[in-house]
């Protein structure tokens, strides 16, 4: 997790900022190898660290239920197909306000809340209601992160 998605979750709410820091360790070395193993880029974490703060591994599921235990019962609401988003004032003023956001969903129902998490995936409907002139995205390429244990045995070596 890199250090300023971890800052807004302390910014959200501290408790649950340290809940997600308790979670994983700090990494300490990483960047992209070749599939034969030899580094292409690395990354001086100890740099990155001292700049931005620490990038944190830590399991996906062990977040997603760290954060979902941290929300209210009844104000999460999943698998809602979302058409508009409605601010208050337009989504330059709306993005900061403490007014909340109303949005809809594809059943016409509406749900308002202080904060809503735009996490809608990649041609998200949350996006285009508040940036409607953002180009689309385009995906190019695709990352995959593979962590050795130093439990387990070393993998085997390719062409060698």
């Amino acid at each position: 997790m890199w250090p300023n998605a971890l800052r807004a979750f302390e910014a959200l709410d501290p408790a649950v900022g340290e809940r997600v820091r308790a979670l994983g360790g700090e990494e300490l070395n990483g960047g992209i190898r070749h599939r034969g193993g030899r580094w292409l880029s690395r990354v001086d974490a100890v740099e990155l660290a001292r700049r931005h703060g620490a990038v944190l591994i830590l399991h996906r599921a062990d977040l997603l239920r760290t954060l979902v235990d941290a929300v209210p019962p009844g104000s999460l609401q999943l698998a809602v197909d979302i058409t508009a988003v409605h601010l208050p004032g337009p989504p330059a003023a709306g993005v900061s306000t403490t007014d909340g956001v109303t949005v809809t969903d594809a059943g016409g129902r509406s749900f308002r809340g202080d904060l809503l998490v735009g996490a809608d995936g990649l041609r998200s409907a949350v996006r285009r209601s508040l940036w409607t002139e953002a180009p689309a995205p385009r995906v190019r390429r695709v990352h995959r992160l593979a962590l050795h244990h130093p439990a387990a045995p070393s993998p085997p070596r390719r062409g060698r």
